[in-house]
């Protein structure tokens, strides 16, 4: 923190651009000029039968909340998605009380019940992942001009069949050759 309270920032040497907040920025190889790593920072542990609540945000959200105010709001949650509403609320209005904008105020909330394996639920958010991958597919294909002999298959992906164009041709000559006599034309 410097002397004006402001969050250490990584600045253009010798000249007055803006500074920025973060020091990492995955996949971003162009800030590396000026001192931003790539590189993700990376922190484990061990979760425990006695860890209840596990927050994940960015730093907009603590920037006018501590980690306990947050813990608090989530305590008093009946579930993550209704913890995620009211930290993302009492983030929002801190920042306008202190500010005239706001930072990215992005939060995820877990509930860890140790009596209930993690992956209780995973069936329904996999098949919704499915769901939107597909449909997702559905909208990109529509968008490209169609491809003659190309199907999509049951894991979404776009599948060409090569010998379609060859199938689609000897189609196509076989109805311009008499298949009998009385196709001939008059003569």
């Amino acid at each position: 923190i410097d002397e004006n309270g402001d969050p250490p920032r990584v600045w253009v040497k010798g000249t007055d651009f803006p500074g920025t907040a973060f020091t990492r920025s995955i996949g971003d190889t162009i800030a590396e000029d000026i001192g931003v790593h790539c590189d993700p920072e990376m922190v484990t542990f061990d979760v425990t039968e006695d860890d209840e609540i596990m927050v994940i945000a960015s730093d907009g959200v603590f920037e006018f909340l501590t980690n306990q105010t947050v813990i608090d709001i989530c305590a008093e949650c009946k579930d993550p998605l209704e913890a995620c509403k009211k930290v993302v609320d009492a983030s929002y209005k801190k920042w306008l009380h202190y500010e005239n904008r706001t930072d990215d105020i992005t939060v995820i909330v877990l509930f860890l019940d140790s009596s209930k394996p993690l992956y209780r639920k995973t069936d329904k958010v996999t098949k919704l992942f499915r769901e939107s991958k597909r449909h997702n597919q559905l909208l990109r294909n529509a968008a490209r001009p169609s491809v003659t002999g190309a199907f999509i298959d049951e894991d979404s992906a776009l599948v060409l069949d090569e010998h379609a164009e060859e199938e689609k041709s000897e189609e196509e000559a076989k109805k311009d050759v008499p298949q009998s006599k009385s196709e001939l034309p008059n003569q």
